[in-house]
């Protein structure tokens, strides 16, 4: 599992939670101006942790995609300086490492 779906998981299990108690409280029959504030405070608090949520994952995700962009500029910068001083052979040779490479990185 990825860290969005997670962190999308435990929102779920969060609001199922609240739920669950919402109905709990109603069933004792707890007056409803107090349940009104307790479902808009819980609201107001699961929003704003789901909205915080998800902007650390998208900072996350590009922070995660930057890294494998400079490690794939590396790796290719690598086999350009490789590639002006190789024969025909080593020239396939550095092509096929860099499939590799490629494959493995989509792999992830």
């Amino acid at each position: 599992m990825n860290k969005i779906s997670i962190t999308s998981t435990v929102i779920l299990f969060a609001g199922i939670g609240v739920i669950i108690l919402l109905v709990t409280l109603k069933m004792i029959h707890v007056s409803e101006i107090f349940l009104s504030l307790i479902m808009t405070i819980t609201y107001a608090i699961l929003v704003f942790f789901a909205g915080a949520v998800d902007e650390y994952l998208k900072r996350l995700l590009y922070s995660e995609t930057g890294e494998k962009y400079d490690r794939m500029k590396r790796i290719f910068e690598k086999a350009m300086n490789k590639w002006n001083d190789a024969d025909l052979n080593e020239k396939s040779k550095i092509v096929i490492e860099l499939a590799k490479d490629a494959m493995r990185e989509n792999g992830d």
